[in-house]
This record gives structure tokens, C-alpha cells and sequence, in this order.
């Protein structure tokens, strides 16, 4: 049975669901959640799917996230963030310390805007 992208998006969101959430218990200054982290969180919220198969389902879904952006096109999850790209013009200075001139390239970078509903979360959770 496969589960929708967005039903794995709401249980980990929801936090009265479940008794124990597995990120909220976790946290502490050394937590950083990375996708071999997440890839367990998901698993242990899904018990139907294999590690496997969420494997997948996040490697695809990062995926489309890069090639969305090499695209050019704008990658949104409502409430949480955004993600384009913008474009930088060439530069040139003076490294302060060395004196050594440098130049950069024309080139597109990723800009990320946070949501409100993220903001708020954040806010509310933040560290203390």
C-alpha cells in the first residue's frame, strides 16, 4: 500500500497524533536532522513501508527539488518554505587580510524564504 506524499507530510507535522514525538523528544543542542535521520522518523511514524522504500521516496523527492531548481523553476511547500533561484552578478575586491585581488562569476544561487507557519513554530519551540 503506498502512502501519499502528503499524508507522510501531515503525521510528521502532527504532533497530537501521536503521544511521543520522535523530534520533539530527541532535541537537544547537538540534534541536527539529516536525511538518514529523517529517513528512520518517517519509518518509525509508517510502519507499513520499509526503510527502502522511504529511501526512495526521499532521494526522489530531493530530486525533483534540484532539478526543479537547475530549472529555474520555484519549488514552494506552503506555510513552510520557498525555494528560486537568483541571479548574482560579477564582483571584484580586495581580500582584507592578504591583499590579494579577487573576482567572482555570474552565477545563480538558491534563495529560501520561510514560511509563516514555520516562523511561528519556530517561535513558539525555538531554542531557550
Amino acid at each position: 500500500m503506498k502512502t501519499p506524499i502528503n499524508k507522510i507530510v501531515a503525521m510528521l507535522s502532527d504532533t497530537k497524533k501521536h503521544t511521543s514525538h520522535p523530534i520533539k523528544n530527541s532535541l537537544n543542542k547537538e540534534f541536527r536532522l539529516n536525511k538518514t535521520k529523517m529517513i528512520k522518523i518517517v519509518n518509525e511514524q509508517i510502519e507499513t513501508q520499509t526503510i527502502k522504500s522511504i529511501t526512495l521516496v526521499v532521494n526522489t523527492l530531493l530530486e525533483v527539488i534540484m532539478t526543479s531548481l537547475e530549472n529555474n523553476e520555484r519549488v514552494n511547500f506552503v506555510g513552510i518554505f520557498s525555494i528560486d533561484t537568483v541571479f548574482v552578478k560579477s564582483r571584484s575586491g580586495v581580500m582584507f587580510k592578504d591583499k590579494i585581488p579577487f573576482t567572482t562569476k555570474d552565477r545563480y544561487v538558491p534563495r529560501v524564504k520561510v514560511g509563516k507557519l514555520l516562523k511561528e513554530k519556530v517561535a513558539q519551540n525555538g531554542k531557550k
